[in-house]
């Protein structure tokens, strides 16, 4: 199992891109953990070393300019009864989730920011909506998506 796992963390470790808009990696891994029964195990270290493969990814992303061009992927899953180390496993992508909404708010935000203001002489009420449409749009996208 650590030789499956670790061949799974050197595979999306790299940049393997998106296939019909949908990440490669994000469904890679999804699909191993289910093959493998991960979210119905008592005990599984899997979990541990994805967090820990993402957050050094989050944090390389926190340095990026283009961090705003994220697709969100939008497949259905099927329902699995989870154990704890999935059910912790998700409030830790959650965090993640998080985390990068704050990112994307930031840099979306100094972009914006700069480029209107060189651009055109807008009125703060006018940036401020432009901002909150703009995220009021990124919430409806990546938080409640139906599927």
């Amino acid at each position: 199992m650590k030789e499956n796992v670790d061949s799974l963390i050197n595979c999306v470790m790299k940049n393997i891109g998106f296939h019909h808009g949908k990440p490669i990696a994000a469904f890679t891994i999804y699909k191993c953990l289910l093959h493998w029964k991960s979210f119905e195990a008592e005990w599984t270290s899997v979990f541990d070393r994805l967090i820990q493969m993402i957050g050094s990814a989050i944090e390389g992303f926190r340095s990026s300019p283009s961090s705003a061009n994220l697709p969100t992927p939008s497949e259905v899953v099927r329902k699995v009864e989870a154990k704890y180390p999935a059910l912790l496993f998700k409030q830790q992508l959650t965090t993640y989730v998080e985390k990068i909404y704050g990112i994307l708010w930031d840099n979306l935000k100094k972009e914006l920011a700069s480029f209107i203001s060189l651009c055109i002489q807008v009125p703060p009420v006018l940036v401020q909506k432009i901002f909150s449409q703009t995220f009021s749009y990124i919430n409806v996208q990546l938080f409640n998506r139906t599927g």
